[in-house]
């Protein structure tokens, strides 16, 4: 047997190796460990960087797209984002994550210009050479009046009655100047209106050559008063049916998002500072009664009897007794029970007397939705203004009562052929209804029937707009 009074040299050298490559192998794999760490948060610090900077541009559609941003929502809805990438790079890393630049831009370079006649009766024009370098690869990319370059002709022309860019100009009665509003065809050379259906054609013939140095100008619908014409309703006039439709809606749309908007931010507060009692009941209960439409489209604070009140009695009365009323308005629906008795703004003492500015909800609502100043209705102009329109040359023995409670020193708020001529009943209103359950705001245009109620399907379904304040 034998006697183990000690390690053999082999024995030790045998173990000191093994030792060393255990130390070793923990020593790199500790080391890699490390490295992969510090690699981990260098990766995210630049995702993180390459992220901000995607997410801060603003200038994407000027630029070729080339990635999205992709967002779930807890409904599984999706939404993209399309941004334009920048060029990063930290030389010190040894990731090497980089995102090329893209310089070529995107899509058409479109001339953008402006044509028109302002409030004075002057004529405008000149290139937009904010949107010099502006270029579009769908419908959507057009520029609209939240560009600067517009505001001075959405001032003249309203917000709510930019209708797009048409290809050509167009005069009325050879003194006002606007877009031409008729929509372009291959059948007219495309001139006129671009819209969503033609975008696609005109710019495959602008990439096989057949249109060459197009010229796109703002295109509107109603401006301004037009010193001693009646432009201002032959612009809408011209403009197709399915165009001015779509602009009503796209108008209930932002005053029903606009709305949502403030109460997002406020809470419902914003509209209890501002009404009280059954006024706030019916605002949000069934609805209430915000303003009353007469002819093309002109709305009047509602109220009972949708006139001012003069020697004691309405208009409304006075056209059942006073032949010249009978004849120049013989339309007085609303004055039954049921669409006088109806919940209306002006039920509330506050509003007796034309929107207040800065509200909190009711005004805001419209001037940062449409950008349609509630405080300039229900303050008719004189009966002068009425001779301009209407040819009434014997109105000057009324002094300066209102005609249909109109002002017509201001404008139209809806285009649709419903609220054009005089041939309607005038009884179309717009309404609103939040629903504090479902946490939604309706605005809606319709009638009241003979039962007290209105329906907020509006007159079809492109009179009714519902938008999320959740």
């Amino acid at each position: 047997m034998k006697k183990n009074d000690g390690y053999t040299l082999i024995e030790v050298i045998v173990a000191v190796a093994l030792i060393s490559m255990i130390m070793i192998m923990l020593t790199y794999a500790t080391t890699q460990s490390l490295n992969n760490i510090t690699n981990a948060k260098v990766y995210k610090k630049e995702s993180d960087e390459a992220f901000d900077i995607i997410q801060s541009d603003k200038t994407d559609n000027t630029y070729d797209t080339s990635y999205e941003i992709v967002t779930t929502d807890s409904n599984n809805k999706q939404n993209k984002i399309n941004v334009r990438i920048e060029s990063h790079q930290d030389k010190t890393s040894k990731n090497q994550i980089l995102y090329q630049s893209v310089d070529n831009k995107l899509g058409i370079n479109f001339d953008y210009s402006f044509a028109y006649t302002n409030s004075k009766g002057n004529y405008q024009s000149g290139k937009i050479t904010e949107l010099e370098n502006y270029g579009v690869q769908s419908f959507e990319d057009l520029p609209n009046t939240n560009y600067s370059a517009l505001q001075d002709i959405s001032n003249e022309w309203g917000d709510w009655s930019f209708i797009g860019w048409s290809t050509e100009t167009t005069t009325y009665t050879g003194s006002v100047i606007n877009g031409n509003p008729q929509i372009a065809s291959a059948s007219n050379n495309w001139k006129g209106l671009i819209t969503k259906e033609n975008f696609n054609q005109i710019k495959d013939a602008i990439n096989k050559g057949q249109i060459n140095d197009l010229h796109l100008y703002a295109t509107y619908m109603y401006s301004f008063d037009i010193p001693n014409t009646n432009d201002d309703v032959k612009c809408i006039e011209a403009t197709p049916e399915t165009v001015r439709q779509a602009q009503d809606n796209k108008n209930l749309n932002k005053l029903a998002a606009q709305a949502a908007s403030i109460l997002k931010n406020k809470g419902t507060s914003a509209v209890d500072n501002c009404v009280t009692g059954n006024v706030r009941e019916a605002l949000y209960g069934e609805g209430l009664e915000l303003l009353h439409f007469r002819e093309n489209g002109w709305p009047v604070e509602a109220n009972k009897y949708y006139h001012n009140k003069r020697n004691d009695s309405t208009w409304a009365n006075r056209a059942y007794s006073d032949w010249f009323h009978l004849q120049i308005n013989h339309n007085f629906m609303e004055k039954a029970d049921y669409y006088m008795e109806y919940p209306k703004i002006a039920s509330q003492q506050a509003y007796s007397k034309g929107f207040i500015e800065n509200d909190g909800f009711f005004y805001e609502t419209f001037k940062d939705g449409i950008g349609f100043d509630l405080t300039k209705i229900g303050n008719p102009g004189s009966l002068k203004e009425v001779d301009k329109y209407n040819n009434f040359n014997n109105l000057e023995i009324y002094g300066n009562s209102p005609w249909r409670g109109i002002n017509y020193n201001y404008r139209c708020l809806l285009f649709g052929q419903s609220f054009m001529g005089d041939n309607n009943q005038f009884n179309y209103s717009l309404f609103m209804k939040i629903n504090r359950v479902n946490k939604t705001v309706t605005v809606w245009v319709n009638t009241v029937s003979n039962d007290g109620q209105s329906s907020s399907n509006g007159l079809n379904a492109s009179y009714s707009a519902t938008a999320s304040y959740a």
